[in-house]
């Protein structure tokens, strides 16, 4: 099995820590994640898909939007992430959309990494409130705080006080809030979207293959196998997108927009970080 993690550091500038901030563009996910699918199904390989772990921050609050888009972004995001090629891995938080905390004090601060930047800067006579904000953007503790099970004290997770702070929004994100309401949550789209890459296995092994390479707001791609081709369309956008298939798109298998889509034959109409998935059957 091969790992690959360059993907995660297209937002930092080569050759400096990952406090340094760089702006970067759809297409460099595209060169780095859609061109190492390319290589490995054309050589043989095989992928691990991952967007968390215990070494990034939480991907909403990275690469999308946890504010007023935060459910729309989790769920385009879990879309996107499930029907790569490859061997899926969720981090714990991520099927409810855990974000990174809003903010973080020095004396919250456990990671060592996060604490020598601060003390670095400190010493220089650097800005420290900006070295808080680049450690809430990229810090290692923002996916560290402590898996939000319900509304009650210590988020479920814990009776006694635990190693490292509990992200504030756990009153409203947490597990116990999404399995009474499946239909509409984060959790049950996740659970909806494995059933199906479980039912489709040409979400896991089709040919892929990318579609409109250029363009800055949309990730789009097919898999492909005997059953059919299936199309992704994932936004990452804050405004509205039109976006043209260039292929058949079939039946919609899943989306995250719950509103009549008002599309004129294969032009779409996206909502902001919007997701589908289409199936074109033989």
């Amino acid at each position: 099995m091969l790992f690959h993690f360059e993907h995660m550091y297209i937002d930092h500038q080569p050759g400096k820590t990952c406090f340094n901030y760089k702006p970067w563009k759809l297409t460099e996910l595209k060169d780095i994640l859609g061109g190492f699918m390319g290589y490995n199904q054309s050589h043989g390989g095989w992928d691990s898909l991952y967007l968390e772990n215990h070494d990034q921050p939480r991907i909403v609050s990275r690469w999308a939007n946890d504010g007023i888009y935060r459910d729309a972004s989790a769920k385009m995001l879990a879309l996107f992430h499930a029907t790569g090629r490859g061997t899926l891995f969720i981090y714990q938080g991520q099927e409810i959309a855990m974000a990174n905390p809003a903010t973080w004090s020095f004396d919250e601060l456990r990671d060592l990494e996060e604490i020598q930047y601060y003390e670095t800067v400190k010493a220089q006579d650097g800005d420290l409130e900006d070295a808080l904000d680049q450690i809430q953007r990229i810090g290692r503790d923002n996916s560290r705080t402590p898996m939000q099970w319900s509304s009650g004290s210590g988020a479920g997770f814990t009776s006694g006080t635990p190693w490292i702070k509990l992200n504030e929004d756990y009153k409203e994100w947490n597990v116990e809030a999404q399995l009474t309401n499946e239909g509409d949550s984060v959790l049950g789209f996740w659970k909806q979207l494995l059933k199906i890459r479980k039912r489709h296995p040409a979400l896991v092994t089709g040919m892929f293959k990318m579609l409109d390479y250029e363009n800055e707001s949309v990730y789009a791609y097919t898999r492909t196998d005997k059953a059919g081709q299936y199309l992704v369309v994932c936004s990452f956008s804050e405004k509205e997108v039109g976006w043209t298939s260039p292929v058949e798109t079939g039946t919609l298998l899943l989306g995250n927009n719950p509103a009549e889509h008002n599309d004129a034959g294969n032009t779409m109409r996206l909502m902001p970080f919007e997701g589908r998935l289409y199936h074109l059957g033989n």
